[in-house]
């Protein structure tokens, strides 16, 4: 009787088993972009968690088809711009500006043009057609970020979806120089590739299910109404009084809060004047063009007041940076929204680097008027 038991049990599992494989061999038989579709995505959200984006999962997929598809806006930079309580110069945008195009972002320390790279080589058909802003920062440029960043580049980007691409960014000429060398040298073995691709296959099958069953069973699951990009916004934000009173949050002097305070010996940032960053808009550039990424960067401005305080002799080189910036631009036929004059505009900075709420507010102005005008 035992013997008997135990028989349909591995009868049993090996029928189970059998079925696995048949199942994850009919996978391969649906194009990822069949998968795709079957998730809801004309919601556009404001974000994607960062997890999602470097796993490439079908949610940050579904999230990207969702902007496409309500004809909204990407923006896409480094995490330079100081918050409101609850908004910055991006969510600003949905909140109190009146535009034809709603906007979602995706934002970081280092997050710059080469990190997007792959994420936009395993978007193909998510990117083509869709509408990107490009927040260039100038103080990337500066001694010690004018550099390739492995910290960066691995916080917001898995091995596995590197490799993935790996022989199309070699092809680009974007991958020496641009990709980690461990990531190179600790190459996945085929078996590990096949496996982690199986598993990413998987995800896209099953997932679209697991979201609608759990939408109707577990409303704290589905986003809520402060992640959606259909916010109105009444109350300060349209009171002069409150507008104006950002403006004392800086001292005029130094360009910068008590908050992160001033010292005379603290002195400003260096530029470091390699090409690095130059050829990783230049490759950026290329990529979004053959993609057919609809791109506008936007040049933002440095603290010039600050650094005409502390180290004078650094203006020429921040000058003629952001100046190069702005020809290459020009050169490559890019869009691009200049905000670099708020450079040298009292109230603008919090400290060396970070915007303040009056320069957020400067910014949201500047990107709404350009896509009134232009879009």
């Amino acid at each position: 009787m035992k013997q008997r038991t135990e028989h349909k049990i591995y009868s049993g599992l090996g029928r189970l088993t059998l079925v696995a494989v048949f199942l994850i061999g009919i996978l391969y038989l649906f194009p990822e972009s069949v998968l795709i579709k079957l998730v809801h995505s004309d919601c556009q959200l404001c974000t994607a968690s960062g997890i999602d984006v470097k796993e490439n999962t079908i949610k940050f997929k579904a999230f990207l088809n969702g902007i496409k598809e309500n004809d909204g806006v990407l923006i896409i930079g480094t995490s330079e711009t100081a918050a409101f309580k609850e908004a910055n110069y991006r969510t600003l945008l949905n909140r109190y500006f009146s535009t034809k195009k709603k906007f979602s972002y995706l934002a970081g320390a280092g997050r710059v043009d080469y990190i997007y790279f792959p994420t936009f080589l395993n978007n193909r058909s998510e990117v083509e057609n869709l509408e990107v802003l490009y927040f260039i920062n100038p103080t990337y440029w500066r001694a010690g970020l004018n550099e390739f960043s492995p910290e960066y580049y691995e916080r917001y980007n898995s091995q596995s979806e590197v490799e993935r691409v790996k022989p199309e960014l070699e092809k680009r000429g974007i991958y020496s120089g641009f990709v980690p060398s461990q990531i190179d040298s600790s190459k996945l073995s085929d078996f590990e590739f096949s496996v982690a691709t199986a598993i990413k296959r998987l995800r896209l099958f099953y997932l679209p299910f697991f979201q609608w069953v759990h939408s109707h069973t577990a409303s704290d699951l589905i986003p809520s109404e402060s992640t959606l990009c259909t916010e109105s916004f009444e109350g300060k934000f349209t009171d002069t009084t409150w507008y104006d009173a950002l403006k004392l949050e800086v001292d005029t002097i130094t360009n910068s809060t008590d908050k992160y305070g001033f010292k005379a010996d603290n002195e400003f940032y260096s530029i470091d004047t390699g090409d690095f960053q130059y050829r990783a808009l230049i490759g950026f550039i290329s990529l979004c063009r053959d993609m057919n990424v609809r791109l506008t960067c936007l040049i933002g401005p440095y603290n010039n007041i600050y650094c005409k305080r502390t180290n004078p002799e650094y203006i020429g080189d921040y000058e003629e940076m952001i100046r190069k910036i702005g020809d290459l631009l020009e050169r490559e036929k890019v869009d691009y929204i200049d905000a670099r004059d708020i450079s040298y505009m009292q109230y603008s900075f919090n400290d060396k680097q970070h915007h303040s709420k009056y320069a957020a507010w400067l910014l949201a102005e500047r990107i709404a008027n350009y896509y009134e005008k232009n879009r």
